[in-house]
């Protein structure tokens, strides 16, 4: 029976941690002191320091983190980033999982003589939590991933790095992602890693899909590299940081 006032049904699609596993060959480095600084190899294989010799290190842009929170206590990471939760009991600066404060090193370690430096040393960064726990929750739902999007633009960035997805995809989710894009905001997210099919947000036009390269430029056994792959980016190995102490970093693909 048609209602009037009803534009649309649709079903609100899960959407999950897309290194869920950490696939961990996780070296968990409690360092006392703290190791000298090394540049990961995903670091240099995109050229990073090059671009950081011309000048630019990300200070005059802003990313949006969209996953399980952030570890501010870390060493090799600014203590002055904002963000919100919409974990209910948890703030943003709480990362169980590990996940998002390891993407986060991967961007913005602090270039200073210990532990990692970042794609980005100098960028922004806004956190937006809405998953938790690696072992426990680690899914939501396109709906929440529509309001961590705008969250990100109402904070002022410029990208926003998605790190859930999900099998199915989602009329209003696309139409969120769309309407960024429209608006300027570039969105980037992981393919996932079920090897094969389409994933999203990763797989809608206005998002670009990023597959993961491991350190011989092969894609990764577990990344999904299908035709909406735009891009390739080391995702195997990746020394980063990580929420055990103040000076941890692991080792993990992702």
């Amino acid at each position: 029976r048609s209602d009037p006032n009803v534009v649309q049904i649709e079903k609100d699609v899960a959407r999950t941690l897309t290194a869920a596993n950490l696939h961990a060959s996780v070296l968990a480095f409690p360092f006392d002191p703290p190791p000298p600084q090394v540049i990961p190899w995903g670091v240099e294989a995109v050229q990073a320091p090059e671009v950081w010799n011309r000048g630019f290190d990300g200070s005059e842009r802003t990313i949006c983190i969209i996953g399980s929170g952030y570890y501010s206590d870390h060493l090799d990471l600014p203590d002055d980033v904002d963000g919100v939760s919409f974990v209910q009991g948890a703030v943003y600066t709480d990362d169980p999982s590990g996940i998002g404060s390891h993407l986060a090193g991967t961007i913005v370690a602090l270039d200073d003589e210990i532990g990692v430096v970042g794609v980005a040393p100098g960028v922004n960064l806004f956190i937006v939590k809405i998953v938790d726990r690696s072992e426990s929750q680690v899914s939501n739902y396109s709906s929440d991933l529509v309001v961590a999007a705008l969250t990100c633009e109402n904070a002022g960035a410029d990208i926003v790095a998605v790190g859930l997805s999900g099998g199915y995809p989602s009329t209003q989710e696309m139409r969120a992602f769309d309407a960024l894009r429209d608006r300027g905001v570039l969105s980037v997210a992981g393919m996932g890693e079920e090897g094969s099919g389409l994933r999203y947000p990763a797989s809608y036009p206005s998002v670009i899909a990023v597959a993961a390269v491991d350190i011989d430029l092969r894609f990764a056994d577990y990344s999904t590299a299908s035709g909406y792959a735009e891009l390739a980016a080391p995702g195997v190995g990746i020394y980063s940081t990580y929420p055990c102490t103040s000076a941890s970093h692991v080792t993990v693909d992702g």
